[in-house]
C-alpha cells in the first residue's frame, strides 16, 4: 500500500481485475481488530476500455468523481492505471541526429545532418561565401596599402610580403569579429551543441552552451595558417628545417590555436535574437530529419547539402563582380 497509486491496491483473479484495496479500507480493518491474513471484500474499482477515449477519460472521472482509472480489456483483465496527467499529450521524443554541421549565414544560422537541413536555404550560403570574400578582398587591399605607402619606408625587404600578408589575414579577421556573422557562428555552435546533449532548444539553455566546437573549420584554417606562417617566412635560410618545425607545430598547436581563434575572433557571444534564429533552425533541421527517406545520403548530396560549394560559388561571384568593376574603371584592386 505504501507504494500504490492513490492509496489503492489493484486485486486480480489471475488477470481479471475484482477491485481495490484502498488505504482507508486498511486503516478501517486495522482499527477494527480485523484479521489481516484473511480473505479481503475488495471495493469497486472504476474501470476504462485501453481502446475509448481521453474525452471518455475525463467524463468518466469527473462523474465518478475519482482521480485514477484503471484500465482493462474487454474481459476484464487489468493493462494498467491512468490519472489526469496521462490526458495531456507528451511530446514526441527528439531524434536522435548524426554528426550535426553548420554555417553561419547573414540570414542565420544553417545546419545539416548530410541528409537533411535546416534554417536558411542555399542562397544565404552563396552570401556567406560573397561576404567572406567581401571582407578578405578588404584585407587584403588594406594591408597591401599599407604596406606598400607606410611600411616599406621602415621594414627589410625581406618582410614586406609577410607583412602584407599578416595585415590583411588581421584585418579580414577584425572585420569578422565586428561582424554580425561572428553573432551568428557563436550561436550556431552553441545551437549545435545543445542538439548533440540532447538538451531543450530554450534560450537560457542554448546560451549557456561552449561557443568554441571541436569540429569547426576555424581549426582547419588556424592548422593551415600556422603552417603557412612558419614555413614561408624566411627565420631561417633552410626550407626543410622550416618544413620540418612548420609540421611539428602545427600538429601539436593547430587545435589549441583553432580553439583560441574561435573563443576570441571567429565568434563572440550572440543576442537573443540571434540564438533564437539558431533554436528555429535547429527544430526545422529535427522536423526535416524525421521525414527523411534514407538515413545515408549519396555522397554528392551530402556535399551539395554541406555548403561548401554554395560558398566557393559565393565567393567567385564576388570575385567575378570585384574584377569586372576593375577592369571597367581601371582599378588597381590589388588582390
Amino acid at each position: 500500500m505504501r507504494d500504490a497509486l492513490d492509496g489503492a491496491v489493484p486485486v486480480t483473479d489471475g488477470e481479471t481485475l475484482v477491485g481495490l484495496v484502498t488505504a482507508k479500507a486498511l486503516g478501517n480493518a486495522l482499527a477494527d481488530g480485523l484479521d489481516l491474513t484473511g480473505p479481503t471484500v475488495p471495493s469497486p474499482a472504476v474501470t476504462i476500455r485501453a481502446y475509448q477515449s481521453a474525452a471518455d477519460a475525463l467524463r468518466l472521472m469527473e462523474t465518478e468523481s475519482v482521480e485514477r482509472l484503471w484500465v482493462v480489456d474487454d474481459t476484464n483483465a487489468l493493462l494498467g492505471a491512468m490519472s489526469y496527467a496521462d490526458l495531456y499529450p507528451r511530446p514526441l521524443p527528439r531524434p536522435v541526429l548524426p554528426l550535426v554541421g553548420g554555417m553561419a549565414t547573414p540570414f542565420g544560422v544553417y545546419l545539416t545532418t548530410g541528409t537533411a537541413s535546416g534554417g536558411p536555404n542555399k542562397w544565404a550560403l552563396v552570401a556567406t561565401g560573397f561576404s567572406m570574400f567581401a571582407l578578405l578582398a578588404t584585407g587584403n587591399y588594406l594591408g597591401a596599402w599599407i604596406t606598400e605607402d607606410w611600411l616599406v619606408k621602415v621594414i627589410p625587404v625581406w618582410m614586406q610580403n609577410p607583412a602584407a600578408e599578416f595585415l590583411a589575414l588581421a584585418l579580414f579577421l577584425a572585420g569578422l569579429r565586428l561582424s554580425p556573422l561572428a553573432g551568428i557562428h557563436g550561436a550556431e555552435h552553441q545551437v549545435v551543441h545543445t542538439l548533440e546533449r540532447g538538451e531543450t532548444l530554450s534560450v537560457d539553455v542554448v546560451k549557456r552552451m561552449p561557443r568554441v566546437h571541436p569540429r569547426c573549420g576555424t581549426n582547419l584554417a588556424a592548422g593551415m595558417m600556422l603552417f603557412l606562417s612558419i614555413f614561408r617566412t624566411p627565420w631561417v635560410p633552410s626550407s626543410e628545417v622550416r618544413l620540418l618545425v612548420a609540421v611539428i607545430a602545427t600538429l601539436l598547436l593547430w587545435k589549441t590555436v583553432g580553439s583560441f581563434m574561435q573563443k576570441f575572433i571567429t565568434t563572440r557571444p550572440p543576442s537573443d535574437a540571434q540564438i533564437v534564429k539558431a533554436i528555429n533552425s535547429a527544430n526545422d533541421l529535427l522536423k526535416n530529419y524525421s521525414m527523411v527517406r534514407r538515413l545515408q545520403a549519396p555522397p554528392i548530396m551530402r556535399l551539395w547539402n554541406m555548403g561548401i560549394l554554395q560558398v566557393i560559388s559565393g565567393s567567385l561571384l564576388g570575385a567575378g563582380i570585384l574584377t569586372g568593376i576593375a577592369y571597367i574603371f581601371k582599378i588597381d584592386v590589388r588582390l
